[in-house]
């Protein structure tokens, strides 16, 4: 027929509107969790899960984050994402006024023909692009090896 079997499976579980999977106890934890919210409506789930498992709940019986999450989310208290507003246009360059005051580094590893590997650091001047030190060793380098400039 040239369909696949998950676009068929996708299509059953939307016709039974399973959206959320509801164990039986769920309705004991959502009238915790919604006095949790009363006295601190600006926490998220997380915050939520420890204050239920820490004031609520005997500590054997723990309750798993992403249980909270759900009855949360099922329950419309999952609070709304914050967007990140950046009023600035993207130029890709750095903007530094002198030199010294702002480096970049990476490091990488080129692989030779015999199988050795040559590890290779490096760090660079922002503002007039000079490269300040580098290192090549064959074993990884760590931040002890490379010597950045004192001020």
């Amino acid at each position: 027929m040239g369909i696949h079997p998950k676009s068929i499976y996708k299509k059953n579980c939307e016709d039974k509107n399973v959206k959320f999977y509801n164990k039986k106890t769920d309705h004991e934890i959502l009238p915790l969790i919604k006095k949790v919210i009363e006295q601190r409506p600006t926490y998220g789930y997380k915050r939520v899960t420890s204050m239920v498992n820490k004031h609520h709940r005997n500590n054997d019986e723990k309750i798993n984050k992403k249980r909270i999450y759900r009855i949360m989310k099922k329950n419309g208290l999952i609070l709304p994402k914050t967007q990140k507003i950046r009023d600035h246009v993207k130029t890709g360059k750095i903007v530094t006024l002198h030199s010294n005051t702002r480096w970049c580094s990476d490091c990488f590893e080129i692989k030779c023909f015999n199988g050795e590997k040559v590890y290779v650091a490096f760090v660079l001047d922002a503002c007039d692009r000079e490269v300040i030190s580098f290192i090549g060793k064959k074993t990884p380098i760590l931040s002890e090896d490379m010597e950045f400039p004192k001020n």
